[in-house]
């Protein structure tokens, strides 16, 4: 599929030079300074447009709403006549940006400030910036934030991934779990408390079913979650690949508690 947007991009990039070497002006059609006699492969040309955005808009890989809107715009016009050097200028923005997507999923890290935590495992940040990330896990260059899957988001509910921290207000009784407040004071003096506060989302789903963001959590270059589990102050849970990176860290962590009997696993018999 990588090669169909290979083809689209470079056929839509060949329409606008022609058009800015004189073809047309700004807000002006084709109508107005081509004719049939000058160009006369267009409808074939508007019609291979027309199916690769199609085929593009169903990629798995390439598949949002700007790919979308791209294929809607192409096949809404009948002939290449009708689109404007502005629509066509507006496309391959368009379509130039959906090519960031595959790379808005595992590759980015997010720098941010604490605002709150609901409890252990329920934090709220506020986003400073994006940086790739490396092959290898090292922090690259800085990227725009619309180009990550925080785009348009500044202030953000995080759900800590795989572990589960003792509920405040118990969903069935509504009373505070043993250790509720201890796993909520834990979180908040660290991160109140941290030089640097460091967010990712893992290589599966990106939010819960209430919109939190599903993350992991780093604090001065450590995992906030293992801290967590060692003092006992969480359990894991939710383990659902492929968002399991991890997840021998915490193992390793939540044993720990276990055999030293903190936390939630001091009432363990």
């Amino acid at each position: 599929m990588l090669n169909l947007k290979t083809i689209m991009y470079s056929i839509l990039i060949s329409i606008t030079i022609i058009m800015l070497t004189g073809c047309i002006e700004s807000g002006e059609t084709l109508a107005n300074k081509v004719s049939e006699t000058n160009y006369p492969e267009q409808d074939s040309i508007i019609g291979e447009l027309k199916h690769v955005a199609q085929d593009v808009a169903k990629s798995t890989e390439l598949n949002d709403n700007r790919v979308l809107e791209v294929s809607n715009l192409i096949t809404n016009h009948s002939n290449i006549k009708d689109i404007s050097l502005e629509d066509l200028k507006g496309l391959i923005k368009l379509f130039r940006s959906s090519g960031t997507n595959k790379s808005q999923t595992t590759d980015v890290i997010y720098k941010a400030q604490y605002s709150s935590n609901y409890d252990g495992d329920t934090i709220t940040a506020t986003i400073v910036s994006a940086y790739q990330i490396g092959d290898t896990g090292d922090v690259l260059n800085e990227v725009d934030l619309s180009n990550t899957a925080l785009a348009g988001k500044k202030k953000i509910k995080i759900r800590s991934l795989l572990v589960d921290a003792p509920e405040i207000k118990n969903k069935k009784t509504g009373e505070l779990e043993d250790f509720a407040i201890e796993s909520k004071n834990f979180v908040q003096e660290k991160l109140e408390n941290a030089n640097s506060i460091w967010l990712k989302h893992d290589l599966g789903d990106k939010q819960d079913k209430y919109g939190r963001e599903l993350m992991h959590v780093f604090m001065d270059q450590k995992l906030l979650n293992v801290l967590l589990l060692e003092e006992g102050l969480a359990k894991i849970a939710y383990i659902n690949e492929p968002n399991t990176t991890y997840l021998e860290e915490y193992k390793q962590a939540e044993l720990m508690a276990k055999e030293n009997k903190k936390g939630i696993w001091s009432k363990q018999h």
